[in-house]
C-alpha cells in the first residue's frame, strides 16, 4: 500500500494529461459504489449541479426495469462492480469512468464514451483510483485550469502529508491499543464529506475497526454524544465551516474525546480533496503497520462482484 500512495502524484499527473480537456455533463446520475460514489458527492458540494447515486439503491428501487434516464455516468474503478453494471439496464446511453478501458462497464454498447483513469496497477484500497478519479471529474466539470497546480503542490508536500499521517496514526492507535472506544469518527465538511466517507472507508478496510464518516454538520447532531472515550478525525479547510468545527473539536475533547485534525489551508476548498485524502491514507497505512495487519482484504476481495 505504501508503494502505491507514494506513485499517487505521478498517476495523477498522467490522469491530468490525458483528461484535462474533457467535458462531462450536468444534470444527470452519477453512479458508483464505494470510492466511486464519494468522489462525485466531492464534485457535487462544489456546487457543480450533478446527481451522486448509489448503484446498488437505485437499482433495487426500481421495481420495473424500465430506463430511468436518458444519460448517465458510470463509475467503477475495475469496471466490474455488480452493482454499477447493473444499472446499465436504468440508462440509454452511459459514459464510462474507469482504469480499465477493456472491462465489462467500458465495451457494453450503451458505453458511448470511456474516460480512462490511468491509475495503474492497484491492489491495495482505493488509493490512485479515488484520487484519479477526483481529477477527471475536476477537469470535466469546468477545474482543469486548477488541477495541474493542485497536483505539483500534492507532490512537493508529500513529507508533511507523511509526516501529519504518522501523527494522526500514533494517537490513534493508542487509542485502539488502550482500551474499549465509544466511537470512530472522520468528519468532513463541503467537498470534503466525500473524503470522510472514504477515509472511514479506507481505515476500516486497513484496520478492520469500524470508522463512520461524517458531515461536521451531522456529527454536530447527536454522534457527538458519544464523544468520551472517542476518537474524531476532522478535516479543516478554507470554508465557511471552519470556525464552527474548531468550536465543536474544544467541546467533545473537553468531555474526552480524542481528536486530530487534517488542515489544508494552501489549496482552495474546493479543490482540497485531492489534498486530504493523502494524510488519511499514511494514516491507515501507518497504524496497519503498528498493529500487524498483513492483508487489506480478508473478507472479500477488492472488487465486489455479486451472483
Amino acid at each position: 500500500m505504501i508503494n502505491e500512495i507514494n506513485e499517487i502524484p505521478v498517476q495523477a499527473i498522467d490522469c491530468y494529461h490525458a483528461n484535462r480537456d474533457l467535458q462531462l455533463p450536468l444534470q444527470v446520475p452519477y453512479i458508483g459504489m464505494g470510492s466511486s460514489f464519494y468522489a462525485p458527492l466531492c464534485l457535487k458540494y462544489t456546487g457543480k449541479h450533478i446527481l451522486p447515486e448509489q448503484g446498488s439503491e437505485l437499482f433495487y428501487a426500481q421495481d420495473e426495469k424500465r430506463s430511468l434516464c436518458q444519460e448517465a455516468v458510470l463509475l467503477s474503478q475495475s469496471g466490474k462492480s455488480s452493482e454499477t453494471l447493473w444499472c446499465r439496464e436504468l440508462v440509454d446511453t452511459y459514459t464510462a469512468i474507469t482504469n480499465d478501458p477493456c472491462s465489462d462497464l467500458a465495451t457494453h454498447p450503451k458505453a458511448k464514451r470511456v474516460i480512462e483513469l490511468h491509475a495503474g496497477v492497484e491492489r491495495a484500497s482505493a488509493t490512485k483510483s479515488f484520487v484519479n478519479t477526483l481529477i477527471s471529474l475536476y477537469c470535466g466539470l469546468g477545474f482543469s485550469s486548477e488541477i495541474e497546480e493542485a497536483i505539483q503542490s500534492v507532490e512537493e508536500r508529500m513529507n508533511y502529508f507523511e509526516e501529519t499521517g504518522r501523527r494522526v496514526a500514533s494517537s490513534l492507535t493508542q487509542v485502539l491499543e488502550a482500551s474499549d472506544h465509544s466511537g470512530l469518527y472522520v468528519i468532513g465538511s463541503g467537498p470534503n464529506y466525500g473524503v470522510a466517507l472514504q477515509g472511514a472507508l479506507i481505515l476500516s478496510e486497513c484496520i478492520k475497526h469500524t470508522f463512520c464518516g461524517l458531515s461536521m454538520g451531522q456529527y454536530d447532531h447527536g454522534p457527538k454524544e458519544t464523544a468520551k472515550g472517542s476518537f474524531v478525525l476532522a478535516i479543516h479547510t478554507k470554508n465557511a465551516a471552519l470556525s464552527r468545527s474548531r468550536q465543536l473539536m474544544e467541546k467533545i475533547y473537553s468531555y474526552g474525546a480524542t481528536v486530530q485534525t487534517i488542515e489544508e489551508f494552501e489549496l482552495e476548498d474546493s479543490i482540497s480533496p485531492i489534498a486530504t485524502i493523502m494524510a488519511i491514507n499514511f494514516t491507515a497505512y501507518f497504524v496497519a503497520e503498528s498493529l500487524g495487519m498483513k492483508a487489506t482484504f480478508d473478507v472479500g476481495e477488492k472488487v465486489t462482484e455479486v451472483e
